[in-house]
């Protein structure tokens, strides 16, 4: 009989299943999370997010993405090892010290447009706060993004 919890070997085991990933990484994501852990960035997507953002993005040929916040580019790279070779990804940071390390890495991906800039100010956004707490983000001329 195994003397451990319940509970601590099902959370074990979740974790365990959770922590695989049935995806290629990035070309550049290593080099991404090196200069990363380098720069002190303590943001970054996990890797599950970024294989998420990654499977989304493929979903949607010919679609043009917003990414709110770009930090370093990790997930910048997944989303652009989603994408086809017809959508476009528009990424914005207002960090330029963070934004300069996914310049390095990505800028030459001719889909991706990096802005460094405040979201809000960039695109127009408008925040409503429903009742039940659920965030709309308003962004013209895209459709509504729900948090």
């Amino acid at each position: 009989m195994n003397d451990e919890p319940k509970e601590i070997e099902i959370q074990r085991a979740i974790k365990e299943m959770t922590e695989e990933i049935n995806q290629n990484y990035p070309k550049t994501y290593q080099q991404i999370n090196s200069a990363t852990k380098a720069s002190g960035f303590d943001m970054a997507s996990d890797v599950l997010t970024c294989s998420l953002l990654k499977t989304l993005a493929a979903t949607k040929p010919s679609g043009k993405f917003l990414e709110l916040g770009t930090g370093t580019g990790l997930s910048t790279s997944w989303i652009l090892d989603g994408l086809d070779e017809h959508s476009t990804l528009t990424s914005i940071d207002n960090d330029a010290k963070f934004l300069a390390i996914a310049k390095d890495f990505l800028s030459g991906d001719e889909r991706l447009t990096l802005v460094e800039t405040d979201g809000a100010e960039w695109s127009g956004l408008k925040r409503i706060k429903t009742k039940n707490s659920i965030t709309y983000l308003l962004i013209p001329g895209m459709e509504n993004i729900c948090f």
